[in-house]
Order: structure tokens, then C-alpha cells, then sequence
């Protein structure tokens, strides 16, 4: 839309939002302040010349905000942006993504002058994106060819072309990607009518007992325009395995199949409609028959058993938790079944951000499912730790007169409780959050949806919002509570206290020369055998721990533990090494390892410490910090300032 593509980013954030902090807005964009200034001031020349009747403003102590002067030349502007569909070449990811697009797309050979041209680039970056290109398709089990008389070509199953497609081609990195079709997505499928489509599936929803959040709705809708766009081409999917669909999914997709026939002229044969069964199952939740939900009554009393025993947490008597447990096992444990696996693509978000409740709810599901045929991966998982985690945060309510707040939130339940539970947990004197709704809730409930709402907090940007609304992510950063603080027109009280009890100076050790992973754990284990935390099993259920599951958060930081809480108190042991060591398979490579040491009665002081450790996980100036610290009182320091 605007010259180069920080600018959209930059709109989209502010016009998204009431206001936003300039260091927020800085830091999304990842670029400085000066920068940031910069910017605006080449989107507001661009909204000049564009007749937007807008412009971004800056209020001081508060952020940037978008002024709308001129309304009917606003919304002109923003139905023609809607539907511009320029594709934007300005960067080495987009022009690889034409080119990937342009291959699996294509019937026949294209010469390798033709994919140069459409991206405007010489044949010499062409051969180098290509190569780029080829690695990409060998991952989906598609084979590149080059002929030099013909050009180049993809051979391999329709299905994996698709799944290709969708995965590196459809962009996904925005927060409204949840909230329609985007320019670009309206570009990759120009011959398709996509409001037909989505109100088609929508009508279908609506008489369903299908469950689907925004996200997924929007999975589902690209997957259907996909195949129509495909059958239209003659690439008709292959037969897949036989599976035995649950029959909500098979009555759902007959009848949506055969509403698309009529809506768009095609035939939608058996294998297409076993590809949107497949696709059904991974982004939508299929209620469960009552042998599924026997079978997840019993399995989550077992888990908060597990949970109670090992970490302390009682959520027994938490019946939301326990309805939220068992209407997503029992959901899931369908999926597994016909072996279809549910996608989550918060899993990264959720394990930084939430790293006790993912802990918590992997170790007490592992330990429950012992022995048994149906297993749970982390994606899976981390839906868990959402409730787990909401669970664990949640407060009781207070007084009618705090300020009443709605939450939209678009992945999902489980996303909206944890909202829910971190901005109470924030700012519980001063908020009550009244409700939480989807996206495409909230639009079709507005205005009434916001009655006596004092302000919203959203994950996606809101085009319209009769009160003030905040921009937030679902794990609700810093950043976000900043931005809630604001609106609040006050600034929230960090929680500080006593960080020190959990690390001993004896436990702490800066490694100057280089050490194996193994080696270090056992002498770190060791360290905290001699300061009495623990005894001489906590260095094998630490090892055993390790080879569950990565315990690296990032490229970083590391936190070993063990497989249940055994340790006599609760304290850290740690590492500061000047050289990186390689943590993981996948090659993460970490200097900051704090290996925990948990005892069985430690609720209250690890929601604390774990605190801490999301704190660091996400502060890359704070990790920089610890690297350089030389000795134990230095290390202190510097969390005591972060606490």
C-alpha cells in the first residue's frame, strides 16, 4: 500500500489501536526511536497525497494515535486499500515467495529468464533464489527440475504442493491476519470471490456443531479457496488414506462442498472433500462422542491429581478449567485418532511466555498418559498450559466500580482466558474484565458489545471501536501493559520483592573455558548436592529430564529442571559461560543456564521466580547483561534491577 512495507506495518499497528507507545511502536518495527520518527514522517506525506483525511499524531507520555479529520475521505481510503492488490517485490523473502508461488502453480516448464522477470532481477539472482526455492520444496517432498531447454518445473503430489502453499507463501506474520483476506491474499486468489466464500462457510457454520475460532476459521477458508482455485486448474488432490471421519465433520463438509459447487461452478470430487475433511479436523474443534468424554473426564481428574502432587497447585475445585480440559481432550483425542494433528501456531509464544504452566501441564500429561497408545505432542500441549496457565493466574473478582473491560481475542478460548487472567492479574484493583469475544463477534455485536465497556484490549487491529482499545498480545508482554497503563492514564506497580533466596553465591559459576552440556549439568547437580537442595537422584532425573523435551528458551537461555519437584527447597543453580554450548538437535546453541531445583510444596514462590524467567526470556538487553557479568554479586545485581 505505501511506499515500502515498515510504513503499512507502522499503519496497521497505530490505526489498530487508541494509542501506542513510541518505544512499543519502535520495538515491533524493530527499529530506533529516530527511525521510528522518520518513518511517520514519510506515512503522514503519503497519506497527504493520498487524500487518506488522516494523519498519525504523537501525544506525549502516551504514544502515537491516528487523527481522522476528514471521515468520508477516510473510509474512501480504506475501501480502495482493501481492495489494491499490488504485489510488493521490495524484499528477498517476497521475490522468492512469487517465485515459489509462480512454480507450484504452474502446468508446465518456466524458463528461468521468465521467473528473473517477474521479479526484476537478473538471471544470476534468479539461479540464486532457485536454489533458495529448490531447499524450500524438498521439505514438502516436491522435486525441483531445471532443464536447460525447457526451464524449471516442480514434480510431486498435489496434496504436498498445497501444504507448500500454504505454509511459505501465505504471509502470516501480521496480528490481522485472523481479521479477513489481506491485499496480498486477495492478489493469490484474484479469480475468487473471497466475501462469497467466506459468507458460504459462514452460513454453514452457523447450523453446525462444528467449533472454530478466528484463526482457524481463517485456515479453513484459505484451504477452500485453495482447492477451488485448483480444481478450476483441473489439479485435482489425490485419493488420500482412508480414514474414518467423525460425522459432524463428514455432514459439514458434504454440505459446505456442495454449497461451494453451487456458489462457484465447479465439481468438488470425494478426494477433495477428504482433503477439507483433513483440514477441517486440524482448525476446528469436533465435539467429542461419550466415549471421548469419558474417556477425558478421567484423564483430566488424573492430571490435576498429578498436578496437585507434584507442583502443589489444587485446581480441583476450578470447574472452568475442568469443562475448558476436557472439551479440548476429548476434541483432540478425535483428531489423534484419525490421525490428523492439531496445529498451534502460538506453541513458540506459549513456551516462552508461559514457561511453568507448559512445564507443569508436559511433565503431568506425560506422567498421566504413561503406557498408554494415545499421545500428545507439545503443540497439543501448549492448549493445555493456556488453561493450566489461566487457572493458576486466576483471580477472584473485586468491586463493581474498577473499570469494566472487554477482551477480543482470535486464537481461541483458551487464549482469551489467559488474557483474561494476566490483565486482572496486572491491573486487578483497578479492572474487571467483564467478557471476551471473538473478532467476528465483537464486529457483528457492535455497538451494543461495548456498552459500559470503559476500554478493550485486542489481539487483532479493530476497524472500528466506539471506546478506546489497546493492542495487546495474548501473553500480554510489557510492552502491552504498557499500553494498558496508559489508557488507565496511570502507571501500574511492578511487583518487586526478594529475588536472592532463590540463589545461592555457592551455586553460581561464570565457565570461562569451554564444556560439553552433559559435563556441566553434572557439575551444576553437584553444586546444588553440596548446599543440601537436593540429593544424589536429582542428577539423573535432571539428565532424564533433558531427553523429554528441549529445555532451551531461546537462542540464549536455558533452564534445566527435573522430572518432578525433589528438591528440599527451592533454588537455582547457576551458569554464565563465555562460550556457547550446543543445548539441543535443533542447534541452539545457549550462555545462561539456571538449573532449577524445585521442592513439592512450591506454588506460591515458583509463580514468582518463574516470573523472573519470563523476564529474561524475553528482555534480549537483560540477557546481554547477565553474559557480562564476572561475578556472583554483579549477577544480583542485575536481577535485582530486573525483578
Amino acid at each position: 500500500m505505501f511506499e515500502y512495507k515498515r510504513l503499512d506495518q507502522i499503519f496497521d499497528v497505530v490505526s489498530g489501536s487508541a494509542f501506542v507507545p513510541v518505544a512499543k511502536l519502535a520495538a515491533v518495527c524493530g527499529v530506533t526511536d529516530r527511525t521510528m520518527r522518520k518513518d511517520i514522517a514519510a506515512l503522514n506525506a503519503e497519506l497527504v497525497e493520498l487524500g487518506a483525511g488522516a494523519q498519525v499524531k504523537l501525544k506525549r507520555g502516551t504514544g502515537y494515535y491516528l487523527d481522522v479529520s476528514d471521515r468520508n475521505a477516510f473510509d474512501a481510503f480504506s475501501a480502495d486499500t482493501r481492495l489494491e492488490a499490488d504485489e510488493d517485490l521490495s524484499s528477498a523473502d517476497a521475490r522468492r515467495k512469487h517465485m515459489l508461488r509462480a512454480l507450484l502453480t504452474a502446468d508446465g516448464y518456466i524458463s528461468l529468464e521468465e521467473l528473473g522477470r517477474s521479479v526484476y532481477v537478473g538471471e544470476s539472482a534468479a539461479k540464486s533464489y532457485l536454489r533458495q526455492v529448490k531447499d524450500v520444496l524438498e521439505r514438502y517432498g516436491l522435486e525441483c527440475v531445471v532443464k536447460r531447454s525447457s526451464g524449471v518445473r516442480v514434480f510431486g503430489r498435489e496434496v504436498d504442493r498445497r501444504e507448500c502453499f500454504v505454509s511459505e507463501v501465505i504471509e502470516r506474520d501480521y496480528r490481522s491476519y485472523a481479521t479477513g483476506f489481506s491485499a496480498s491474499e486477495q492478489a493469490l486468489f484474484s479469480d475468487i470471490d473471497l466475501a462469497r466464500l467466506e459468507g458460504v462457510v459462514q452460513a454453514q457454520l452457523q447450523d453446525a456443531t462444528i467449533a472454530v475460532n478466528d484463526y482457524g476459521l481463517k485456515n479453513l477458508l484459505v484451504h477452500f479457496a485453495l482447492m477451488i482455485e485448483r480444481v478450476k486448474a483441473g489439479c485435482i488432490v489425490e485419493e488420500l488414506e482412508p480414514v474414518a471421519w467423525p460425522d459432524d465433520a463428514c455432514a459439514f463438509v458434504g454440505q459446505a462442498c456442495d454449497a461451494l459447487q453451487e456458489a462457484f461452478g465447479v465439481a468438488i470430487p470425494d478426494s477433495e472433500r477428504a482433503y477439507a475433511a483433513r483440514h477441517l479436523m486440524t482448525n476446528a474443534r469436533i465435539p467429542s462422542d461419550d466415549d471421548y468424554d469419558a474417556w477425558a473426564r478421567k484423564t483430566v481428574d488424573e492430571l490435576l491429581d498429578v498436578i496437585e502432587g507434584d507442583y502443589g497447585f489444587d485446581l480441583h475445585a476450578d470447574e472452568g478449567l475442568r469443562h475448558g480440559l476436557v472439551t479440548h481432550l476429548g476434541s483432540v483425542s478425535r483428531s489423534i485418532d484419525a490421525g490428523v494433528r492439531v496445529k498451534n501456531p502460538l506453541l513458540n509464544t506459549i513456551k516462552k511466555s508461559f514457561p511453568l504452566a507448559f512445564e507443569i501441564s508436559l511433565m503431568s500429561l506425560e506422567k498421566v498418559l504413561a503406557g498408554s497408545a494415545r499421545k500428545f505432542g507439545e503443540e497439543d500441549v501448549g492448549y493445555i498450559a493456556l488453561h493450566v496457565g489461566a487457572a493458576i493466574e486466576r483471580k477472584p473478582e473485586g468491586d463493581e466500580d474498577r473499570l469494566r473491560v472487554l477482551v477480543v481475542c482470535s486464537s481461541g478460548k483458551a487464549a482469551a482466558r489467559i488474557l483474561c487472567s494476566r490483565i486482572e492479574s496486572s491491573f486487578g484493583d483497578l479492572v474487571q474484565v467483564v467478557d471476551s469475544v471473538s473478532h467476528a463477534a465483537f464486529v457483528k455485536g457492535l455497538p451494543r458489545i461495548t456498552d459500559d465497556v470503559a476500554f478493550v484490549v485486542s489481539t487483532v487491529p479493530l476497524a472500528e471501536c466506539p471506546c478506546p482499545s489497546v493492542l495487546a498480545g495474548f501473553d500480554l508482554n510489557r510492552h502491552d501493559t504498557d499500553s494498558v497503563a496508559h489508557i488507565l492514564a496511570r502507571l501500574y506497580e511492578e511487583r518487586v520483592s526478594s529475588i536472592a533466596r532463590f540463589f545461592e553465591r555457592d551455586c553460581f559459576q561464570v565457565v570461562e573455558d569451554r564444556v560439553e552440556k552433559s559435563d556441566l549439568l553434572r557439575g551444576m547437580c553437584a553444586r546444588l548436592e553440596a548446599a543440601g537442595v537436593v540429593d544424589d537422584r536429582f542428577v539423573a532425573s535432571t539428565l532424564e529430564r533433558e531427553s523429554v523435551a528441549d529445555t532451551s528458551m531461546n537462542e540464549v537461555f536455558a533452564i534445566p529442571h527435573t522430572m518432578t519437584p525433589i528438591a528440599s527447597r527451592t533454588a537455582v543453580s547457576v551458569a554464565i559461560l563465555r562460550h556457547p554450548i550446543r543445548w539441543s538437535e535443533q542447534g541452539e546453541r545457549v550462555q545462561i543456564v539456571f538449573l532449577l531445583a524445585a521442592c513439592r510444596d512450591m506454588n506460591a514462590e515458583m509463580e514468582h521466580l518463574y516470573g523472573l524467567l519470563v523476564r529474561i526470556v524475553n528482555d534480549s538487553h537483560l540477557q546481554r547483561e547477565l553474559k557480562g557479568v564476572s561475578n556472583y554479586d554483579a549477577f544480583l545485581r542485575v536481577l535485582t534491577s530486573a525483578s
